[in-house]
């Protein structure tokens, strides 16, 4: 499509599309898809993790917890945790705030994260002669915490944190598609498969329930601010949610 616009435009000096008499088969073949994981295979994976630190990650993003730079993962600390109602208090990048409700799962999650002192190193698989096979984990409010560097970090951590971890786990799992949009996606499915069941569709008001969880984008659709839940379409919609989970 770009290229018949280039075309039209005057912009490109081809006289044709060389790609029009392509098959789509052909076309498919340079996707890479984001392959997202079904309930089942992530709750094996986050029972897997030796860390908490880790697991807990894993679950955040699952249920809809992240934020631009992870900002919400990374700014959590317990004081924003209603253990009691299962609500989170999240802190965006720009200081907005939204309230979400969390399994009792998660909130198990936070409480081990919190209280660990020690990361094991790669899983717990590390074999290394000359260092430790674990770090200290710095003490402060947060949630999620880096080791102890030569600097004594009270702030939160930065967003590099969880991606080197995730990068982490995706070597030891191998899982080569292991980040935060994978783990994201894969809780958007595990959602709207939940609705799906409840209700017996996925249309725009199960959509809007999902982009509300996941803190979707919203614009301005006739003067009414609305959540931009189209992109979703690309890969959560009904006949993937069923195929993923035999629906």
């Amino acid at each position: 499509t770009y290229i018949n616009w280039a075309i039209e435009e005057g912009l490109s000096s081809l006289p044709v599309n060389p790609l029009s008499n392509k098959p789509l088969d052909w076309c498919r073949s340079f996707i890479v898809p984001i392959t997202e994981l079904s309930e089942s295979k992530f709750n094996s994976l986050e029972r897997n993790c030796v860390n908490a630190q880790d697991a807990v990650i894993l679950r955040l993003i699952f249920e809809g917890v992240k934020g631009d730079g992870c900002a919400e993962l990374l700014q959590l600390t317990m004081r924003d945790v209603d253990f009691e109602r299962g609500v989170l208090t999240l802190t965006n990048q720009d200081q907005s705030i939204r309230y979400l409700e969390v399994s009792q799962q998660a909130l198990y999650l936070i409480k081990l994260a919190a209280r660990e002192t020690l990361y094991q190193k790669k899983n717990g698989s590390f074999s290394g002669t000359t260092k430790n096979p674990h770090t200290r984990l710095v003490e402060n409010e947060y949630v999620i915490r880096s080791s102890i560097t030569r600097n004594e970090n009270v702030h939160a951590a930065d967003k590099f944190l969880i991606y080197r971890r995730l990068s982490m786990l995706s070597e030891v799992f191998q899982l080569p598609k292991l980040n935060v949009n994978m783990i994201e996606r894969s809780g958007m499915m595990k959602m709207a498969k939940d609705l799906l069941e409840a209700e017996g569709k996925l249309e725009r008001e199960q959509y809007f329930k999902i982009a509300e969880r996941f803190n979707i984008a919203k614009r301005i659709n006739n003067g009414i601010e609305e959540y931009n839940y189209y992109p979703l379409k690309s890969f959560l919609n009904e006949k993937a949610v069923r195929e993923m989970y035999n629906l």
